[in-house]
This record gives structure tokens, C-alpha cells and sequence, in this order.
């Protein structure tokens, strides 16, 4: 894999729990894949998010204040007209990997040069994407999903083309899940272990969304959601995705077991499953 990004982890950064937030690990991966793309492989990125379909996260690590922080590059897969490319965030002095994206891009063509290591392959989010993902706004509802996040992108938010930048898909979930922890009337933090994103039609500058949200599997310790991102106006689904996310035990730094009574407030809430 080639080295393509360095950087740190700012204050500005982090959220609640102290360490680097999701969708700054996003945006580094971004950079990663743009960086590499463009001086390795002499591809144009300006447009590349054109190219994206869908993102597989795994977080390994935490990135913590002020870590040192070297992103690595490297085709891990191509079929047809569809590349797998591999971004690696290492810990710069250890080489510890502190987080992996697998990013699909279609139309382009690149030569495979890596192997995906086990420990960025899938493991707490289904392989495939989000089944409901069909549903519009009204339907979603239906089935349990509720709004937890709403808002406008903003210029700022957005690239010159007018497409949302593609770390703020992330950034508008993980401002919305309090709203979802929230239904377990606890203070702790909470952290992501893994997630899928799934591209269908970019969120334009100043275009309202509705974010569309709900807990897919209930575990001792780990809980599995579901996200659908639509542009409120039009009702297009911009963005499917699942995590898998813990509560988190912030003296410690260690993940926390849900009580009893926390697991059975969490299923109340469950989603109800699609009809075949």
C-alpha cells in the first residue's frame, strides 16, 4: 500500500467521547483515496465522488488528541467496471491501523495491487446493502424508522459542483444518533465499530433532508441501526447505511454490557422486518 495522507487529530475534531469522530476519520480517508488517486495513479479526483458507490468502515482504534495519523492507499479487488480501493489510517509511530475503508468506485479502471486483510472485511454489518432501502419516507415510518435528524446542507457542507461533501453524509448521521442512544436514558458515551454506506443520489447545496433512522438488532454489548438519508422536497433517498456501535464505558475506554432493562427498551424499538 502507498502512503498518501499525513496528518493529526485537532481538538475541534473530537467529539463527546474524547477521540477522534467519524466523520473526520471519513474525511481523512477522503483525502487518502484522493491524494493517492491523483499523485500514484494520475487519475482527476474533482469529480470523484461521482465515481463512489458504496464505503466499508471498520474502526479499530481509538485517535485520540494530537495522534499522528498516515493514510495508506491500494487496489484490493476489481470486477468489470467496479474497483475495490483499501484506505488504511495507521498511527504514524507504531503503525498501528487504527481505521479501514473500503471504498467501491465505479468506472474506473486500476489494476489490483493488495490483498483486503481480515481486519477490514466485514464483520458486525450484512455484506449486502440495506433491504430497506426501497422504502420511501412515508414507508419507512411504517416499519419503525423514525426522523432523528433534519436539517439543510449548507455551502460550506457542500464541493464546488454542489454535491454534498462526502464525510458530511457521516457527520449529519453522527450529529443525529443522541436521538436514538437517547431511548436508553443513560449518560454514557457511545462508539461506532463498523460501518456500510450506500450512495444513490447526492444531496445538493441548500436542499433540505430528513434522516430517517432506527436500531436493527439488539446485542449484550453491541446494537446494529439503520439509516436512510432522503432530500425532504423531492422524498429521493440520498444515503442507506447500517452500523454497528457499542455503549462506552469513558473512564475505562472499554465497551459496556447493556442491563437487562436497557436491552428490553432498546427492542420495543426495534424495526419491524420487511414483508417478502
Amino acid at each position: 500500500m502507498q502512503l498518501s495522507y499525513r496528518g493529526s487529530v485537532n481538538q475541534w475534531e473530537c467529539d463527546e467521547n474524547d477521540h477522534l469522530n467519524v466523520r473526520f476519520y471519513m474525511e481523512k480517508h477522503w483525502q487518502t483515496l484522493c491524494g493517492w488517486l491523483q499523485i500514484a495513479k494520475k487519475q482527476a479526483v474533482p469529480e470523484i465522488s461521482a465515481h463512489l458507490v458504496h464505503q466499508h468502515l471498520r474502526f479499530l482504534q481509538e485517535s485520540r488528541l494530537a495522534a499522528p495519523i498516515s493514510g495508506y492507499a491500494g487496489v484490493v479487488s476489481a470486477a468489470g467496471d467496479h474497483v475495490d480501493v483499501l484506505t488504511e489510517l495507521r498511527h504514524s509511530f507504531t503503525d498501528d491501523v487504527l481505521c479501514t475503508c473500503v471504498h467501491q468506485l465505479q468506472g474506473l479502471s486500476l489494476p489490483v495491487t493488495d490483498e483486503l486483510p481480515e481486519y477490514a472485511a466485514a464483520r458486525g454489518v450484512p455484506a449486502q446493502d440495506l433491504a430497506y432501502a426501497t422504502l420511501s419516507v412515508d414507508e419507512a415510518a411504517q416499519y419503525g424508522f423514525q426522523p432523528i435528524g433534519m436539517g439543510v446542507a449548507q455551502a460550506a457542507e457542500c464541493r464546488q459542483g454542489g454535491e454534498l461533501l462526502v464525510h458530511n453524509y457521516m457527520g449529519r448521521i453522527s450529529d443525529s444518533m443522541p436521538h436514538l442512544w437517547g431511548e436508553l436514558g443513560e449518560q454514557e458515551g457511545g462508539a461506532v465499530l463498523e460501518y456500510r454506506l450506500r450512495f444513490h443520489q447526492p444531496l445538493r447545496r441548500n436542499e433540505p433532508f430528513v434522516l430517517m433512522s432506527g436500531i436493527a438488532e439488539v446485542g449484550v454489548k453491541v446494537q446494529r441501526f439503520a439509516h436512510l438519508l432522503y432530500a425532504a422536497e423531492s422524498g429521493v433517498l440520498c444515503v442507506s447505511a447500517q452500523a454497528a456501535g457499542v455503549r462506552m464505558d469513558l473512564q475505562a475506554r472499554r465497551a459496556m454490557s447493556l442491563s437487562e432493562e436497557g436491552q428490553a427498551r432498546l427492542r420495543e424499538r426495534m424495526l419491524q422486518p420487511l414483508v417478502e
